[in-house]
């Protein structure tokens, strides 16, 4: 990778080297990579010095063609802060000049800011298009009070003779009036600073220097751009997103030089001595180096540039309206989907189910087969009753679920089954098996129970034809009773099934010697799991040949589960002993757990996809590890036979910023090789997503945004195109509160169902009155499902300890 590196940035690489008198070749490698870094990934945010870097002095309008490329970027989606060291005037004269090259917009306005003094303001474009400020820093004369006076008589008495004095609004400028030359003002002033009370540093006050046309200025304050930059970095939630940065004075002690210290760092003017920060801008293909406003233009026109996909939690309220308009809209797009998906398994249940029950299904949207919230196959009373009159096989299964454990019955006290949960309203076929992480302590006799379980449903799928125990019945109102209790069984299969293949996907994630083995294990694994998959959602569909060509190819795959099961206490002790926590090792929930909305999810993006497909050779279904894990599969399975063998699975681990004390590695860095680490399912990245082909992002639900941003910015670095992310479920309005709490943010409502698709369900989060109580409400709940489900574990006799 390096030598790659080398070679498309030697030329750069040895110009940096003579710009900055390298002494020796040896740097050329970790240049090349640091230039790597800076050019290949995509922008979201550029922070622009004004004077002599994108206008050539203070009286300047900014030329046309720079000003068109500023406003190109903003259009792309991406924010422009504009730093300067400059006042009011200079400030508001920049951004009304920005403001008439872009169409009226508040959306492009709030992409749009600028810091004065320094770092002493922070101004904005509000939505009717006025220009307003805030302050980030108290003026010095505030800040030191009544010793303010002493500072500018000392300042009059000791530096008078040599500078003009101004006061502005952060502190004190001195605009040189003398012939001195530029290394004596600079020795006169660092003498100064030498000699002043330490009072006064103590406040934090420093001297930076600067060019005012061609007179030498020196700002005597507590601000310079690198801190303002580091406060827009946290006001706007940009901590884990790189902001380019171009400016003039890159050298030491140069106003720009803290500001462009960074691999980030451009300069149009001067360069510090640093050889992997303050780059300058260098032309290979003319072998030209950039000054001035031409190398701000040539280089925000080089690189690539990008919307992010969440909204700041600064400026989450300005957009709520757009944001409530924008669910409602989905949820009108909701209704769309699901008749869509109704269609689709109305025309294969016509051979088997009479109207009366196809027309509840379409009635009541499936609710008379899924659990709305949880997602599990759900019988009424009379359903549940009539299992004692199931014939035949079929019986065999309707026991599987009347299973009791006499421990959980605590003498008949509590129904007691194993596998089913009364409810207030009915039975759920998912019981304490199904939710084993919540209704046993975290264990390694978890994982025993998990399998035996799990052995016990393959035999029963692989020996009996579900197709014949139920839709084959002759009573045709018993046959859709029976069907649900097949799909039952692949439903909790398809579950077990998901859980060991966490197991094993966190093992080959893990960096360590035995790695190898590990991916091994799951690629071969990972195809015996697709059929897992494809044979629930065949019998969810009605589609009975794909139904027996996947169980046919199971029963030909088993060696992949031995394998595993012959390696279960070996994955686990290797797990435990890296410091996986025990309910990471045997995932206790998944938030969408709903077949029926993953199906219909799909369903709303196949026009897309299968154009994708029609035009690409190879797309890669990449599912975010925990909740996207069913996704790819699914996925895959829903496009069937005709494009099988050109979507690729994979998933990605470590790509989230909830429930971490640190972010993992791919979240604070980028490598090919971090990235291939995080997608451990083939031997080389190469061989499930190579640079130019496709990807598209699969995730179970989306709150800021900010993990399928990660994501997505991962893969386009490495030159992977992704023209969408697929996800659930949606955070509806009574999140806002939650999306506004400080340095969290909220999903951008433009990208929503745009940049992101599917969406075809609200997440079932409890409602927040305030942003300064955590995700819980009133009552302590966050999750209204997870809760459900809670409930009626404690309803059936499980003593719950719930996460604190």
């Amino acid at each position: 990778m390096i030598a790659d590196m080398f070679k498309k940035y030697d030329n750069h690489a040895r110009i940096i080297l003579n710009e900055k008198k390298g002494e020796d070749s040896i740097y050329l490698p970790e240049i090349a990579k640091a230039l790597s870094d800076s050019y290949e990934r995509i922008y979201h945010a550029v922070a622009l010095d004004i004077d002599g870097t994108i206008k050539k002095s203070r009286d300047d309008n900014i030329p046309t063609n720079v000003l068109e490329t500023i406003a190109k970027v903003i259009k792309s989606g991406a924010y422009v802060l504009f730093v300067t060291g400059s006042g009011k005037s200079t400030v508001e004269k920049t951004l009304n000049q920005v403001k008439n090259a872009l169409p009226k917009s508040q959306y492009l306005y709030r992409k749009v800011y600028a810091i004065d003094g320094n770092g002493c303001r922070l101004f904005f474009i509000d939505k009717s298009g006025n220009i307003k400020c805030r302050s980030i820093l108290e003026p010095l004369k505030r800040i030191i009070g009544k010793e303010y006076e002493d500072l500018l008589n000392n300042i009059k008495d000791n530096l008078g003779g040599y500078f003009e004095i101004q006061e502005k609004e952060c502190g004190i400028r001195l605009i040189s009036n003398s012939s001195a030359s530029e290394r004596d003002l600079s020795k006169i002033i660092s003498s100064w600073y030498k000699k002043i009370d330490q009072k006064y540093r103590q406040h934090g006050i420093k001297v930076v220097s600067s060019r005012w046309g061609n007179k030498i200025t020196y700002d005597i304050s507590n601000a310079d751009k690198d801190h303002a930059l580091s406060w827009f970095y946290t006001e706007f939630d940009f901590i884990d997103v790189p902001i380019l940065r171009i400016g003039d004075q890159g050298k030491e002690n140069g106003n720009d030089f803290t500001f462009l210290d960074s691999p980030y760092g451009f300069s149009v003017g001067t360069l510090s001595s640093k050889l992997t920060k303050c780059f300058p801008i260098y032309d290979s293909k003319s072998d030209k180096i950039y000054k001035d406003t031409d190398g701000t233009r040539f280089l925000l026109s080089s690189l690539k540039w990008g919307p992010r996909l969440t909204i700041p939690s600064s400026l989450v309220l300005e957009f709520s309206e757009e944001y409530c308009h924008t669910c409602d809209k989905l949820r009108t797009k909701t209704e769309h989907n699901s008749l869509e998906m109704l269609r689709l398994w109305l025309k294969g249940a016509r051979p088997f189910f009479p109207n009366d029950i196809r027309r509840a299904c379409k009635e009541t949207e499936f609710n008379n087969l899924f659990d709305h919230k949880s997602g599990s196959i759900r019988l009424s009373d009379s359903e549940w009753q009539s299992l004692d009159h199931i014939p035949d096989e079929a019986a065999v299964l309707a026991e599987f679920f009347t299973e009791k454990d006499d421990n959980i019955s605590k003498d008949g006290k509590y129904p007691g089954l194993i596998r089913s949960l009364f409810t207030d309203t009915g039975i759920i076929l998912r019981g304490p098996r199904y939710y084993i992480g919540l209704s046993e302590k975290p264990s390694r006799e978890q994982m025993e129970i998990i399998l035996d379980d799990y052995c016990n449903m393959l035999n029963k799928i692989a020996k009996m034809d579900l197709v014949q125990t139920s839709l084959e019945l002759p009573n045709k109102t018993k046959r859709f009773t029976a069907w649900k209790i097949n799909l039952a069984l692949l439903d909790n299969f398809r579950n077990s099934s998901l859980l060991l293949y966490n197991m094993l996907f966190q093992a080959a994630s893990l960096n360590t010697s035995s790695r190898p083995y590990w991916k091994r294990i799951l690629k071969d694994f990972e195809q015996y799991v697709a059929l897992c998959i494809d044979i629930y959602y065949s019998i969810f569909m009605l589609d009975v040949r794909k139904y027996h060509d996947s169980i046919k190819s199971l029963n030909s795959s088993m060696t992949s589960f031995y394998d595993l099961k012959y390696n279960i206490n070996l994955l686990y002790n290797f797990l435990e002993s890296n410091g996986i926590p025990t309910d990471k090792i045997i995932r206790k929930w998944r938030e969408v757990d709903h077949p029926g909305q993953i199906f219909s999810a799909i369903n709303s993006i196949k026009n897309e996809s299968t154009k994708l497909l029609r035009e690409e050779s190879n797309i890669c279904a990449l599912g975010l590890m925990y909740g996207g894990i069913e996704l790819p599969f699914a996925f895959r399975s829903f496009f069937g036979k005709e494009y099988y063998n050109h979507i690729k699975i994979a998933g990605v681990m470590g790509i989230s910023f909830y429930g971490q004390n640190k972010g993992s590695i791919i979240t604070r860095q980028y490598s090919r090789d971090i990235l291939e680490s995080s997608i451990p399912s083939a031997e080389r990245l190469e061989d499930l997503i190579a640079p130019g082909e496709t990807a598209i992002i699969f995730d179970d639900n989306i709150m800021t945004g900010r993990t399928i941003e990660l994501a997505r910015d991962r893969l386009q670095t490495y030159g992977v195109k992704v023209p969408f992310a697929l996800c659930v479920r949606f955070p509806h309005e009574n999140r806002i509160c939650q999306m506004k709490m400080k340095h969290h943010g909220g999903v951008d409502p433009s990208a929503m169902g745009k940049d992101i698709k599917g969406l075809v369900a609200q997440s079932p989060y409890s409602r927040i009155f305030t942003s300064t109580e955590g995700y819980k409400d009133v009552t302590g709940v966050f999750d209204l499902s997870r809760q459900r489900i809670v409930k009626y574990l404690k309803k059936n006799g499980l003593t719950i300890e719930e996460d604190t």
